[in-house]
C-alpha cells in the first residue's frame, strides 16, 4: 500500500475514532443529565459557616424537570446537623454578597435578613438598597439607597427616612450606639436621631464619641468552595450531600438534613 492510501486510511480512522468519541461523551452526559433530574434529590451547591461556628449557611437546589430548579436557602445547626429553616430564592447557586452581624445572627442575603438562631420568615429589606450596616447592638439596620432608611429588625418596620443631597459627596455613614446616625460628606458632617426632624451639623472633622463602624460593601462573601474550614477545627462540605467533617482526621461528624444528593 502507497503512503497516500496509508495517509488516507489513517485519516479516516482518525475521523470514525473522533465520531464514536463524541458519540459516547453525549450519550454518558445525556444518561448523567437524566439521572440527575430523575432522582428529585436537594443538593447543596454552596455552605458557608455563621461568623460564630454555630449555624451554616447553604444555597441548595433541585433538579425537577430539565427546565425548571427549585433553589432555596437553608439553615442548619452546625452541632446536630437539623435544618431550622429553609426559603425560595431566585438567584444562582452561588453564595455570594452574604453579610452577617457582628454577632453572627443575623444574615443579609441579596437584600432578604435571615435569623440564624430562628426558623423565622425572612424580613425583606427595599430592593433598591445598594448598602447595609447593623447597629452595634443588632437592634436595627440601616439601608442606604438613593434616601437612607433605618428599619427595626424585631418589628421589622422602618424607623425613618432621609433623602440626603446627591450634589455632595457622601464619604462614610456610621452608626453609632445610641442609635443617631452620621452622614458625613466632603464639607460638613449631620447628626441624625430618631426623634430630630433635622439633623445637627457639625466641621467635617468632628469626631463622634461611641460611633460605631463606617458602612461598607458587604464583606463576607463565599464563592462556592467544596471544603470549608471554621477557625475551631471542624469543616463543612458539599458533594453534594452537605457534611460536617473534622478537619484534621476527614472523618464525617454531622450530614446535613435533607441534603439527600442528586
Amino acid at each position: 500500500m502507497d503512503r497516500d492510501n496509508r495517509e488516507r486510511l489513517l485519516y479516516r480512522g482518525l475521523g470514525i475514532a473522533g465520531a464514536l468519541l463524541t458519540v459516547a461523551t453525549s450519550c454518558y452526559s445525556f444518561i448523567q443529565y437524566q439521572s440527575l433530574h430523575a432522582s428529585g434529590g436537594w443538593g447543596a451547591v454552596g455552605l458557608v459557616f455563621t461568623p460564630d461556628g454555630k449555624r451554616i449557611i447553604g444555597a441548595v437546589s433541585n433538579y425537577q424537570s430539565e427546565y425548571v430548579t427549585k433553589k432555596e436557602l437553608w439553615i442548619w445547626d452546625a452541632q446536630t446537623g437539623k435544618r431550622l429553616s429553609q426559603r425560595p430564592r431566585t438567584d444562582d447557586g452561588s453564595l455570594t454578597s452574604l453579610q452577617f452581624s457582628p454577632s453572627g445572627r443575623y444574615l443579609l442575603y441579596r437584600g432578604s435578613l435571615y435569623d440564624t438562631q430562628k426558623a423565622t420568615p425572612s424580613f425583606v429589606l427595599p430592593d433598591s438598597g445598594f448598602q447595609f450596616v447593623f447597629s452595634p447592638d443588632e437592634k436595627r439596620i440601616l439601608v442606604r439607597s438613593s434616601e437612607v432608611s433605618v428599619w427595626d429588625i424585631a418589628s421589622q418596620k422602618m424607623l425613618w427616612q432621609r433623602r440626603y443631597p446627591s450634589k455632595n459627596l457622601l464619604e462614610t455613614i456610621t452608626l453609632p450606639k445610641q442609635g443617631s446616625l452620621v452622614l458625613r460628606y466632603s464639607d460638613r458632617s449631620e447628626l441624625w436621631t430618631t426623634t430630630s426632624p433635622k439633623p445637627q451639623r457639625f466641621p467635617r472633622g468632628h469626631r463622634f464619641s461611641g460611633a460605631g463602624e463606617s458602612l461598607q460593601r458587604s464583606q463576607n462573601q463565599s464563592e462556592d468552595r467544596l471544603l470549608t474550614v471554621s477557625r475551631w477545627g471542624s469543616a463543612v462540605k458539599h458533594e453534594p450531600i452537605g457534611r460536617i467533617l473534622d478537619s484534621r482526621t476527614g472523618k464525617t461528624l454531622v450530614t446535613l438534613e435533607g441534603t439527600t444528593g442528586w
